[in-house]
């Protein structure tokens, strides 16, 4: 079977405060006079700076116009209990600081999973700066450096995509990337938002070339996808006889699968 080449164009509060306040020192009682009491009583401890740490929930929704998002085999999404975002936002010294989500519970989901309310904690946000949540939050990256410019190749990680297993499940829950950005909060609490699409989602059958094509897909135990500058492994597929994989966008790529049963290279 010759290499499958695929030409494709894809488009592409509750508020809470914590103090960090010093604790009240107690003075010592003094029997005597030395240079060591001196330099206590002319060189008093400096209080603590305060951090001002806030809990805050907001809004996000799924695109509900996107078809290539898919947790379930008809190309719908949801949210689902666990789900998490990352909040990537500055503070008030204008570093990049990255914040994950609390888990969703079955209360957090709206309208069946197309909303939620997900709850954050941050420290010292600036409010007049840039903000990005990206879901699932394990397409973050795991460490964001403290000058990252807020953008996809300062916060995502797309090296998971990677080596991925094929399944719907693991692909819905883990890889199928999506953002929403805002240059400012726009006021005292997160900005709700809509979570746009980021990749594109292949659900993919292999045939041989017979004169009746017959299919191999459940047979596969590997396949390689290279699209002339990413390579995607994928290990296995879902119950549905289809390899689900997540990519990166491309413009007129031609698009290499090869694959093997573990006997035949194709």
């Amino acid at each position: 079977m010759n290499p499958i080449k695929t030409k494709s164009k894809m488009k592409k509060t509750m508020k809470k405060f914590l103090s960090m306040a010093a604790l009240a020192l107690v003075g010592a009682v003094m029997t005597g006079c030395s240079s060591d009491d001196d330099s206590i009583i002319s060189n008093p401890q400096q209080p603590e700076n305060k951090s001002n740490v806030v809990t805050l929930t907001t809004t996000v929704s799924l695109d509900g116009s996107a078809t290539t998002r898919a947790l379930a085999d008809d190309g719908t999404k949801t949210f689902a209990e666990n789900d998490q975002i990352a909040v990537i936002y500055k503070n008030t010294s204008d570093e990049t600081v990255k914040a994950v989500s609390e888990q969703l519970t079955n209360g957090d989901l709206i309208n069946g999973g197309e909303s939620a309310y997900f709850t954050v904690t941050l420290e010292n946000p600036a409010k007049d700066a840039a903000i990005r949540y990206i879901y699932p939050a394990s397409m973050a990256k795991a460490t964001v450096a403290t000058d990252a410019t807020i953008d996809d190749a300062g916060t995502v990680d797309f090296t998971n995509l990677n080596s991925q297993d094929g399944t719907l499940g693991t692909l819905g829950s883990t890889y199928d990337l999506c953002t929403f950005d805002a240059a400012t909060w726009g006021g005292d609490n997160l900005p709700t938002g809509t979570l746009e699409n980021q990749l594109a989602i292949l659900a993919i059958t292999l045939k041989d070339n017979a004169a009746t094509p017959n299919d191999l897909t459940s047979s596969i135990t590997g396949m390689t996808i290279f699209d002339g500058t990413n390579t995607y492994a994928v290990t296995g597929h879902d119950t549905d006889n289809k390899i689900y994989v997540a990519i990166q966008p491309t413009d007129h790529a031609d698009i290499d699968v090869t694959a093997t049963d573990g006997t035949k290279s194709y």
